[in-house]
């Protein structure tokens, strides 16, 4: 999938806050050992606020009708793997409709102009589209 200027302007910030392990999955919550130790317990919250405020940072980044659909997962990487499948799931439609338009589209009686001037609409519908945020 081809980051659009949103993710990769996220993952650019996660990235220089060395925050994008929590996202990909890689940096996992440090489970509080058996002694229940003043260290474990101190990593393990560290991790859950550091979650946390990642978490809410989707969430505030999304648009309201895509906000609810997240609103049910408890950490970063949840959140951020669901709307990588949502936004997925939306290109691929985009560029299935694209082709669809594209290969329906005729000259017919229209002048090279205005069929030139349509398939430019077309192409703008995709790249704006395209240059949405999530949502």
């Amino acid at each position: 999938m081809a980051a659009i200027p949103w993710r990769a302007q996220f993952e650019a910030l996660l990235t220089g806050y060395d925050l994008i392990d929590f996202v990909t999955g890689v940096k996992k919550c440090p489970p509080i050992d058996a002694s229940n130790s003043a260290v474990s317990k101190a990593e393990n919250s560290h991790w859950v606020r550091q979650d946390k405020l990642i978490l809410h940072a989707i969430l505030a980044s999304t648009s309201t009708t895509i906000t609810p659909l997240l609103a049910a997962y408890k950490t970063s990487h949840d959140a951020w793997t669901a709307l990588t499948r949502l936004y997925a799931g939306k290109s691929r439609t985009c560029a299935m409709q694209l082709k669809e338009d594209l290969t329906l589209s005729t000259r017919g009686n229209r002048t090279v102009t205005e069929f030139l001037q349509a398939i430019k609409v077309i192409a703008e519908g995709t790249r704006n589209h395209r240059s949405s945020r999530f949502g």
